[in-house]
């Protein structure tokens, strides 16, 4: 199911989707009724190291305190960070990225080639890091010239350049000064706000950084404050207490559509929710079993009922605004009468099957992995619910 989001500052993760979101304003995203924005998320960030965490809700704070090589826009296209431009060779394997000469860390030190070739290196280094998956194609990361990088691919890759997207650069020298535990408290990155404090559980107050390449930004301070319930982050943002919802039932988009200084914004997403299979669990090895889940699963209803339309079924993992989504490709059709043959054909007993999803960063993720049990349930397949953060 592809989903929709809006990203309201201009570093709002495209990881972090929302279905719906709403900010108490004028005109202008950005014209708030004061220099502070309040947005809340679904829970506290894990860390504030980028290296060690790909989650949405990590993401939203990370874009905002550190940049990488390039940045996706919301129309899809890959545009300039820090580095002003880059080419490749004929087979992709090789890529030059000639680095910006006027950005700077939080500290004041300037961004270097160095510290992107370390950046790079470090989080190679990093081998229980889950971003570190992004740079399994990186042979190599090493100066090329004045203010320029070149990576050297194990294998052609024509997307390295959305690739370095997912890459946050960090400063080499104050790194290993003040080491990695302080490190992820209290990060220096070279984005457009910078981190006053951390609170854990209660908020990541970031400032706007004055010295940022690009500009500073017009809001002054931005909150990330996490609140778990749904009912909660909309009371709130209707009291005036947040700015910002990243994630808002469906159910609610109506009513708060007609609230007075209240806007709400559907824009098409590159989220797409999934249902992925451990096929290492014997009860799901049997490639039976697994077609019949995906035939089991009434999407439309799941988009059209629950979603209220602000979703719609989806046959890959693309979503239609990502590079490379073929349109031909169509969502499997529901069939349960299908589902119950190849459940009766498997070898499957009736055993209880674990489904672990998160709950607090997808609108209605309970609700929606709920309806998912129902309709395995219908056809034959047992399933433990287990959501987690």
């Amino acid at each position: 199911m592809s989903m929709s989001r809006k990203a309201f500052l201009r570093r709002f993760a495209s990881a972090g989707v929302a279905l719906v979101a709403a900010i108490r304003s004028g005109a202008t995203v950005l014209a708030a009724d004061n220099d502070t924005i309040v947005v809340s998320q679904g829970s506290d960030v894990l860390t504030l190291d980028p290296t060690l965490d790909t989650s949405p809700i990590g993401i939203n704070v990370f874009r905002n305190v550190f940049d990488g090589l390039t940045r996706i826009d919301a129309d899809g296209s890959v545009s300039p960070l820090l580095a002003e431009s880059w080419t490749t060779s004929e087979d992709t394997k090789t890529w030059e990225f000639t680095i910006r000469t006027n950005a700077k860390f939080h500290n004041g030190h300037p961004v270097t080639a160095e510290d992107i070739i370390w950046s790079y290196q470090h989080l190679a280094a990093e081998l229980k890091s889950p971003v570190r998956t992004y740079i399994n194609k990186v042979k190599a990361v090493e100066h090329s010239g004045a203010n320029k990088v070149r990576f050297t691919l194990s294998e052609p890759f024509a997307p390295f350049d959305r690739q370095v997207s997912l890459i946050s650069i960090i400063p080499k020298q104050a790194f290993e000064e003040i080491g990695a535990a302080k490190f992820a408290l209290a990060p220096i990155g070279s984005g457009p706000f910078r981190v006053v404090r951390w609170v854990k559980d209660d908020r990541v107050e970031l400032a706007a950084f004055g010295d940022y390449w690009a500009g500073a930004p017009k809001i002054k301070t931005l909150i990330f404050k996490p609140v778990p319930s749904e009912t909660t982050r909309a009371a709130a943002l209707s009291s005036g207490e947040l700015d910002v919802v990243a994630i808002l039932p469906p159910a609610l988009v109506n009513s708060l559509s007609s609230r007075k200084g209240l806007r709400i914004e559907k824009v098409a997403s590159n989220k797409v929710v999934y249902v992925g299979f451990n096929i290492t669990n014997p009860l799901l090895s049997d490639v039976r079993i697994r077609q019949a889940i995906d035939l089991a699963i009434d999407r439309n209803s799941l988009t059209s009922r629950l979603l209220r339309g602000l979703g719609k079924p989806s046959g890959q993992v693309l979503a239609p605004v990502t590079f490379g989504y073929a349109p031909e490709i169509e969502p499997t059709a529901f069939d349960p009468a299908r589902a119950k043959q190849l459940v009766a054909a498997s070898d499957y007993k009736g055993e209880k099957i674990a489904f672990q999803y998160p709950n607090n960063n997808i609108a209605f993720g309970d609700e929606a992995a709920q309806a998912i049990a129902n309709y395995l349930g219908n056809v034959g397949i047992n399933v433990d619910l287990q959501g987690m953060e």
